[in-house]
Formats: C-alpha cells, structure tokens, sequence
C-alpha cells in the first residue's frame, strides 16, 4: 500500500512538473514571437531610414552641385522631419545643416 502512494505521489509529482515545463514553454513561445515582432519593426525602421538618407544625399547633392532638387515624397520627407526633431540621428542633423548651408 504504501508503494502505491509513493507511486501515486511521484506521478503527481511529475505532472506538476511537466505541466511547470509547458507552461514556461508557452511563456518562451510567446516571447520569441513579440521579440519577432520588434525585429521586424527595426527591419521596417531602418528600410524607412534608408529611404531618407537617400533622399537627404540627394537633395543635398543637387544643391551642391547646382542640379534640380526633386521635391522628396511627403512621406519620406515628413519621416525625415520626425527622425531629427527627436535629436536621434547626428547623421540627419549633419545633411539638415548641410542643406541649410547650401540654401542661404
């Protein structure tokens, strides 16, 4: 009788810890798929950033050198505007004050 209860207790045992086992495995789960999802937003942040200093380059490249400055995408060029009102990327910055120069 008294095998049967340490059996029983084991197995209890067991379970409770398996079942420990699969809930940490679901709180794994669901951490891979939100640090996916951040992965993917820098991915798209980064493409947008891309975009901009494209047009930044070439804005400042035309007025440099005297060439017709296309009127960026208001999209990009309001993304742009964002980017370095938050004081985030000196490299923004740097184009900014290239174009201001070049524009006086």
């Amino acid at each position: 009788m008294e095998f049967i209860r340490d059996f029983i207790g084991h197995a209890r045992s067991g379970l409770t810890s398996l079942k420990d086992t699969m809930d940490m495995i679901r709180q794994v789960d669901v951490r891979l798929r939100e640090i996916d999802q951040h992965v993917a937003q820098v991915q798209d942040n980064a493409t947008q950033i891309t975009r901009v200093a494209t047009v930044v380059d070439e804005m400042v490249q035309g007025i440099r050198y005297g060439g017709s400055v296309v009127e960026p995408n208001a999209s990009v060029f309001d993304l742009f505007q964002g980017l370095v009102s938050k004081g985030e990327f000196q490299f923004f910055r740097n184009k900014v004050s290239e174009l201001e120069q070049f524009n006086t």
